[in-house]
């Protein structure tokens, strides 16, 4: 299994087709006062199957922490790659998870762990800074 793509962006989805459609990729979030709360953000993962991964059952976690590493939240579930239609083309697993109102108590450097049968797949960190010590444009 390969992880394709795990990010967080300000938009995404997956359309009539199974296309996904990204927008607005970032790392760093700002906020003028703490705790802050982010109103909306997605969290995007691609993961694509090898040979032999076809039909198989595989348990995903996505737990989020912050820097202190006290995990703060965590989302499971279940998937399995489906069995191409095309040989040509590889099996892949696509989530879009809508994060609302997510709540940072300071700032720091915070992350999102993508675990796929107990094995660490991926991380996406997140900073959030507070506004008044960004660098002036």
């Amino acid at each position: 299994m390969e992880l394709r793509i795990f990010l967080l962006a300000d938009f995404a989805n997956l359309d009539a087709g199974h296309k996904l459609n990204i927008i607005g990729a970032f790392n760093t979030i700002q906020a003028r006062i703490f705790p802050a709360v982010h109103p909306s953000m997605y969290l995007v993962a691609k993961v694509a199957a090898e040979l032999g991964e076809f039909g198989t059952q595989r348990d995903y976690k996505i737990i989020f922490f912050d820097e202190d590493a006290n995990e703060l939240g965590k989302i499971e579930g279940r998937f399995s790659f489906p069995q191409p239609k095309d040989r040509q083309r590889r099996s892949e697993f696509n989530v879009v998870i809508a994060l609302r109102d997510l709540q940072f108590s300071k700032e720091g450097r915070y992350e999102f762990r993508l675990l796929v049968n107990d094995t660490l797949l991926g991380v996406v960190p997140l900073d959030v800074v507070e506004r008044s010590e960004l660098p002036q444009e």
